[in-house]
C-alpha cells in the first residue's frame, strides 16, 4: 500500500513511517524541514520526505493524489503557556486542512492519530470509572477544557467526525501516554516518566501508558481493515506509585518519594495558577492537571491491539527500553539507569 503520513518526523509518526516502510510498503512523509535530522534518518531508511505546508491546499493535493492510506499524526504541541491560544487553533486546523484535501482527492482511508485524552471517564453505569471508545468527550465548560492541549485534540477529533459524516472513510487511533526508544524530545510522556525518576514530591494519581512500537504496529493493522473503526491504544493503567516501584525496580534506585492526595495537588496548583507559575514554573495548571485527577479507573484498552488480532508488548520491556534508550543517547545520567536494560 501506498502511506503519507503527516507528522511523519515526530516521535509517533515516524515511528510509524518506519514500521510501515519495513512491512514492505510505499512511504512518503510530509514534514515542515525535509532537511532537519529527523526528515534525514527517515530517508536513509528509503523513506521519501518532503516539504510541505499542511495549509496548502494545492500541495496537499499533489501529495494525495495516487495515495491509499493517509496517517495524520502533525499537530501543534508547546509547554509555554504563550503558545495556548495557537495551540488550540492551529491543531484542529491541521485535521481539517488534511481532512477536506482527503476529500477531494478520495483518499480510500484515513487514520487520525488522536488521544485517549479525549475521553472522559464514564460517570455512571456498570462501567463508572472506566475510560473506553464510548466514553463521552470532553467539552466546554469542563474544568479538563482548560487544558489547551485537551482542548486542540477534542477539537481535531471533532473535524475528523465531520469528515466521517461527509463520507470520508476515517478510522481513528487514541493512545494513551506513549513512550519507547527513539523519543528525542523527550516529547510530554517521555518527560513526565522521567521526573517520575527523581520526583520527591508526586501528585497521588494514575495514568495509561502504551508502547510507541504498539501504536505502530495497531496503525498498520487498522490500514489493512475496513475504513471507520475506533481503537484505544492503552496496555498498562497504572498509578504513579506502582509505576515508581517498576521504575526503581529496573534502576536498582530505591527513592524515597512523597506522594500528594489529590485534593492538595490541586490546592497547590490552583496557588501557582494565582502567580502565573513563580511559585513553581514545573507544575502544570489546574485545569491541565484535571485529566489526570480524574482518572480513578481502568484506562480500556480492549479496543485497540487485542482488537487487531495482536498483543501489547510486557510493560516493563517498553520501561526498560526506553531508559535504556535515553541513556545510550546522553539524556540520562548512566549511574541514575542501574540495572535497566533492552529487553527487545
Amino acid at each position: 500500500m501506498r502511506f503519507l503520513i503527516t507528522g511523519g518526523t515526530g516521535f509517533v509518526g515516524g515511528w510509524v513511517a518506519r514500521t510501515a516502510a519495513a512491512a514492505g510498503h510505499q512511504v512518503s512523509v510530509l514534514a515542515r524541514d525535509p532537511e532537519g535530522p529527523a526528515a534525514t534518518m527517515l530517508a536513509a531508511a528509503d523513506i521519501d520526505v518532503r516539504g510541505a505546508d499542511l495549509n496548502d491546499g494545492a500541495a496537499l493535493d499533489a501529495a494525495l493524489g495516487a495515495v491509499d492510506i493517509v496517517v495524520h499524526a502533525a499537530a501543534t504541541y508547546s509547554l509555554q503557556r504563550t503558545a495556548d491560544p495557537r495551540m488550540v487553533a492551529e491543531t484542529p486546523a491541521l485535521s481539517r486542512s488534511v481532512l477536506k484535501a482527503a476529500r477531494r482527492a478520495g483518499t480510500p482511508h484515513v487514520i487520525d492519530i488522536s488521544s485517549a485524552i479525549v475521553f472522559k471517564p464514564h460517570e455512571s453505569g456498570s462501567r463508572r470509572g472506566t475510560t473506553d471508545v464510548d466514553s463521552p468527550r470532553w467539552k466546554p465548560g469542563d474544568l479538563a477544557w482548560g487544558d489547551p492541549y485537551l482542548a486542540s485534540k477534542v477539537l481535531a477529533e471533532a473535524e475528523a467526525d465531520r469528515a466521517r459524516g461527509l463520507g470520508l472513510p476515517v478510522s481513528s487511533v487514541h493512545p494513551v501516554l506513549v513512550i519507547g526508544p527513539g523519543d528525542r524530545g523527550p516529547g510530554t510522556s517521555g518527560a513526565l516518566l522521567i521526573s517520575l525518576l527523581d520526583g520527591r514530591a508526586l501528585p497521588d494519581v494514575m495514568a495509561g501508558w502504551c508502547d510507541v512500537r504498539d501504536v505502530a504496529d495497531a496503525v498498520i493493522a487498522v490500514a489493512e481493515r475496513t475504513p471507520g473503526g475506533r481503537y484505544l491504544i492503552s496496555a498498562e493503567t497504572l498509578s504513579f506509585r506502582a509505576l515508581c516501584r517498576t521504575l526503581d525496580r529496573l534502576t536498582g534506585h530505591r527513592k524515597r518519594r512523597i506522594y500528594m492526595p489529590r485534593p492538595l495537588v490541586a490546592a497547590v496548583a490552583r496557588v501557582n495558577d494565582l502567580t502565573s507559575g513563580l511559585l513553581d514554573g514545573s507544575i502544570p495548571r489546574r485545569a491541565s492537571l484535571e485529566y489526570l485527577l480524574s482518572i480513578r479507573g481502568r484506562i480500556d484498552g480492549s479496543s485497540g491491539l487485542p482488537a487487531l488480532g495482536l498483543s501489547y508488548r510486557p510493560f516493563e520491556t517498553t520501561l526498560a527500553d526506553a531508559l535504556d534508550w535515553w541513556a545510550r543517547n546522553g539524556m540520562l545520567d548512566l549511574s541514575t539507569l542501574g540495572t535497566a536494560r533492552p529487553t527487545s
